[in-house]
């Protein structure tokens, strides 16, 4: 269902409907470890340094400890299916786009509280930190991307992009633009004030 390469792209965490998540060595494609579900695996995403690994499900969210394989938190989502991870590139914010179209962001990197962003009217499909860190994008199948503010979790813009889904959302590097796919095979270039 996704895969994530680690940040120094030695290993590579795959998702699955089998209610694993499997850690692999690129260099010789070697598994190194699996991790165990009570729901199929939907999403993974690392951690900026690549000590901790995301896993979305359909019945939550666990962060573990890609050293040993052990559990840090469970962050319970029920019944909102995470459908993409990310962190922020600092690592103090992980973002989940979750099936019931709410975006939930926990901070200290999912150790900390949370807050839930609500405005799509329909699955939220993908989510994408600027590079600074102060913007969170989140996509959606109600054919939307929207701006949020990280400090307060205000919302600052949807943009229409799609009479479809909106498959999946990312910032240029100078966090300027945003790049934007969608089911109807467009590709969108945003500028961003």
């Amino acid at each position: 269902m996704d895969v994530n390469f680690s940040p120094d792209g030695a290993s590579l965490a795959t998702a699955s409907l089998d209610q694993l998540a499997r850690l692999w060595r690129v260099s010789d494609g070697a598994l190194l470890r699996q991790f165990s579900h009570f729901g199929s695996v939907r999403a993974v995403g690392f951690s900026p340094d690549g000590t901790a690994l995301a896993t979305g499900t359909t019945v939550g969210t666990v962060l573990w400890r890609v050293s040993d394989g052990r559990r840090i938190s469970v962050l319970t989502l029920n019944p909102n299916r995470a459908n993409r991870m990310v962190f922020s590139p600092d690592g103090e914010n992980m973002a989940a786009a979750t099936e019931n179209s709410n975006i939930w962001v926990w901070r200290e990197g999912g150790r900390g509280d949370w807050v839930v962003m609500a405005g799509h009217t329909n699955a939220a499909t993908d989510v994408a930190f600027s590079p600074d860190g102060r913007l969170l994008a989140s996509a959606s199948a109600d054919g939307t991307v929207r701006l949020w503010r990280m400090s307060d979790a205000a919302a600052l813009r949807a943009l229409n992009c799609s009479t479809g889904t909106v498959t999946s959302v990312s910032f240029n590097a100078a966090g300027s633009e945003l790049l934007v796919t969608a089911a109807d095979g467009t590709l969108q270039v945003w500028g961003l004030p």
